[in-house]
């Protein structure tokens, strides 16, 4: 009997501990107030204080590791990424958003480790195939990230013009200039007035001038001697990492 009083009163003080002042709402509920209201430090204090009172909580996980991403402390936002990925129920989301933190705070293999756990699961997100095309180009497998980013703009045509940025970056990359203007003008066209745009139209410029100074140079000597010369590594230079580094932006 007291062993079963001494229970009921533990999880009266838990339920209780979860109660905050204001109108009875619960810790999380005033964290998710506070979170609408773009109070990021205020939520934050109350969904740490709900998770802490309520571990197995994978809702409560996610919310936290959200909030800590929003004010881009992507390494703190990490574990509670992973505990939401992981609790039952999961919640499918903190799949996507742990892949992002971990591409952000430059843990490649980790992040492609856990695409591959969300692809064997059946989680088929637009915003995936896109953080799988940027763990990919990272990773140097570009025929690889081209196909996520296909599949992430077929998925949600409103990541489209994000996919072909970074599909003109990796055509660059690969002294595929042609390629890469092409993608660079539907990235213009797809919504000409977007800040999208106006990088694709600087880049354009950038990649036309790459491509005629690594023209092949044909010139004659004497008795008509030819010769060809690549006077510029295909792939290397600024243009390339100003292309790449669109990345972080894409999210």
């Amino acid at each position: 009997m007291k062993r079963i009083l001494a229970s009921s009163l533990f999880a009266l003080c838990l339920m209780v501990s979860m109660i905050s002042p204001a109108g009875g709402q619960t810790l999380f509920d005033q964290g998710f107030k506070e979170y609408g209201q773009e109070n990021h430090e205020e939520a934050l204090t109350y969904f740490l204080e709900a998770y802490s009172a309520d571990k197995g909580s994978a809702r409560t996980a996610y919310y936290v590791g959200l909030t800590y991403k929003t004010m881009e402390k992507y390494k703190e936002a990490i574990p509670y990424f992973k505990d939401a990925a992981t609790l039952a129920p999961r919640v499918d989301e903190a799949l996507v958003e742990l892949i992002d933190v971990l591409y952000h705070t430059n843990n490649i293999m980790e992040a492609e480790k856990w695409i591959a756990v969300a692809e064997k699961d059946g989680l088929d997100s637009a915003r995936l195939y896109l953080l799988k095309g940027l763990v990919f180009t990272k990773r140097g497998k570009p025929d690889e990230a081209i196909k996520a980013f296909e599949k992430a703009k077929n998925l949600d045509p409103r990541l489209s013009q994000q996919a072909e940025l970074q599909i003109a970056g990796i055509y660059t990359q690969q002294g595929k200039y042609k390629d890469a203007k092409e993608r660079l003008r539907t990235t213009i066209t797809l919504d000409p007035a977007s800040d999208l745009a106006l990088y694709a139209r600087d880049y354009e410029k950038i990649v036309a001038d790459k491509a005629e100074r690594e023209r092949p140079w044909r010139f004659g000597i004497g008795m008509g001697y030819k010769y060809d010369t690549n006077v510029v590594t295909k792939g290397d230079g600024p243009m390339t990492e100003s292309i790449s580094g669109q990345e972080d932006s894409a999210l």
